[in-house]
């Protein structure tokens, strides 16, 4: 072999220290925290949490970020319950105003963490947030009132007052107290009212409810449309738009 070629042998080989084996080098694998549930963890914020097939919602916390392992201690749900195990499929959901979190994970531990009952999963992969979209909103009084009707699973249909309305969702109004028969999360397989002789009709998500005294015992929901299609979005923003415009000229020649 001549001096150049040994040159070129002797630098084109990796050289390791030690006994002599050519053995790479083991490194440790890298995971990355998902920003938007550091975010989270920072702020201290709470998620809410479906089991797979459920419409039942939760809420929960961070309590650590495992950066060298990849895995995620979450509080233990709220309200508590026995459903929770190894294996169990979750949804996680967070919402602010202007956007939206969501993924889904397979609960890997239980037990206690930090002195705090709780639970594990692996980091998720890639969350990212989503930007909510954000629709006209009309306020529905007197002769612009709708009347809509809605029924939750093994219940009867039930008839209120729409108070307000968008695109993405409505504010109804049911008489009497309700708070046994509806819960925050909670599907609701019909939601229903007219516009201009146009039927609408959805499945809905209640997004919250509360108790309300006048002009009489009621129940205000809010609910969120989840299947209504685009051509019937599009008819209640022609409504509200038509409204605002007539509502804001009657303003003016006042």
């Amino acid at each position: 072999m001549s001096f150049i070629q040994g040159l070129l042998t002797k630098f084109s080989k990796p050289s390791f220290a030690g006994s002599g084996k050519s053995e790479r080098p083991r490194v440790a694998p890298v995971y990355l925290t998902p920003g938007p549930l550091l975010d989270l963890f920072e702020q201290r914020q709470r998620l809410e949490v479906y089991f797979e097939g459920s419409q039942r919602s939760y809420q929960t916390l961070i309590l650590s970020i495992d950066d060298e392992n990849g895995v995620i201690w979450f509080d233990d749900l709220f309200p508590s319950q026995r459903l929770l195990e190894t294996g169990s499929q979750l949804e996680f959901i967070y919402r602010s105003r202007e956007k939206q979190l969501k993924f889904t994970a397979t609960v890997i531990a239980t037990g206690e963490h930090l002195g705090i009952q709780g639970f594990a999963i692996t980091f998720p992969h890639n969350p990212v947030w989503h930007s909510r979209r954000e629709y006209r909103r009309l306020n529905l009084f007197g002769a612009s009132a709708l009347s809509g009707k809605l029924r939750a699973f093994n219940d009867d249909v039930r008839y209120g007052t729409i108070e307000n309305l968008s695109a993405g969702g409505m504010c109804i109004l049911l008489a009497g107290s309700l708070e046994d028969f509806f819960q925050q999360g909670e599907e609701l397989p019909l939601c229903e009212f007219m516009l201009n002789d146009i039927r609408i009709q959805a499945r809905a998500r209640v997004r919250g409810l509360s108790p309300n005294r006048t002009p009489y015992r009621s129940t205000r929901l809010r609910l969120e449309f989840l299947t209504l299609s685009e051509e019937k979005r599009a008819v209640i923003d022609e409504f509200i738009n038509k409204n605002s415009s007539i509502k804001n000229f009657r303003q003016r020649a006042a």
